[in-house]
């Protein structure tokens, strides 16, 4: 039985005098990896002592939305706010009401049209049993143009230095991203786990996995505009937060996507 909650006076409510354990995030906090978000077991606690039940909650900063989730777990009355639409759309998002026979039925339908054209645009070859089986993640690295010797470089392959400053393989020469251009990414490693053989392990990308991923590349356009799929294609503006996307030279948030992340949500679109 849950321990009763008691009604305090809140005009003259003490300080918190004791310390919590902060737990790691729950299901519902995982949806989103918002950035700084607190220990909700810290919130749970912040909000037991300042509040009885059915008080009046406000956050004027809501963020990835602990202090309302925690708060109406808790029976109160939360407002949040923030300026961030992501922010009060990650919130809404975690609190609203779901029908979970109904959300399950939607999933279903949406897997049934996507999921094996999705899943194909992932297959790979078992390193062990030379079966094809859907990767379970892919690793990535950037390519630049040195701007002093102009060749090539993956961005993985290079030492970087202090000063956000990198030195070129080939002419030793010293650079920063913000002076270099940015010419595409390539698949470097990978994660297999075998439904063929049960193989769990890393390995290399093959001409298999690199062919895959030039085709989707080479088509990515012609599909988009023969399915008649959508993806954003809205330039990043100048802000705090964008200054450093904009000096690596990303000119577009769709550039923040391989062209297989961005196709794939294309199709769930």
């Amino acid at each position: 039985m849950a321990e009763k909650e008691i009604i305090k006076d809140l005009d003259n409510i003490r300080p918190i005098d004791h310390g919590t354990i902060a737990k790691p995030h729950t299901p519902i906090y995982k949806m989103h990896r918002y950035f700084a978000r607190r220990p909700y077991s810290v919130f749970s606690e912040l909000i037991k002592h300042y509040s009885n039940l059915g008080s009046i909650i406000l956050d004027p900063f809501c963020g990835g939305g602990v202090t309302v989730v925690e708060g109406l777990r808790l029976k109160r009355k939360v407002i949040g706010v923030d300026i961030n639409p992501m922010a009060t759309f990650i919130t809404r998002m975690e609190v609203i009401d779901v029908g979970l026979e109904e959300f399950q039925k939607a999933f279903e339908e949406i897997e049934a049209k996507v999921k094996e054209e999705i899943l194909e645009l992932y297959m790979t070859k078992c390193p062990k049993c030379g079966k094809e089986t859907p990767a379970e993640w892919f690793e990535w690295s950037y390519i630049y143009d040195c701007p002093n010797c102009e060749n090539e470089i993956q961005l993985s392959e290079v030492k970087k230095l202090r000063g956000a400053k990198f030195q070129c393989p080939q002419c030793k020469e010293f650079f920063k991203l913000a002076g270099a251009k940015r010419i595409g990414e390539i698949p470097i490693r990978l994660k297999v786990n075998c439904e063929k053989c049960s193989f769990k392990g890393e390995k290399k990308p093959d001409n298999y996995d690199l062919k895959k991923v030039k085709f989707t590349n080479k088509n990515f356009v012609k599909i988009v505009k023969e399915r008649k799929l959508w993806y954003p294609e809205d330039k990043i503006f100048v802000g705090e937060k964008t200054k450093e996307l904009l000096n690596k030279g990303f000119k577009y948030f769709s550039e923040l996507f391989t062209v297989r992340n961005l196709l794939s949500l294309a199709l769930l679109l």
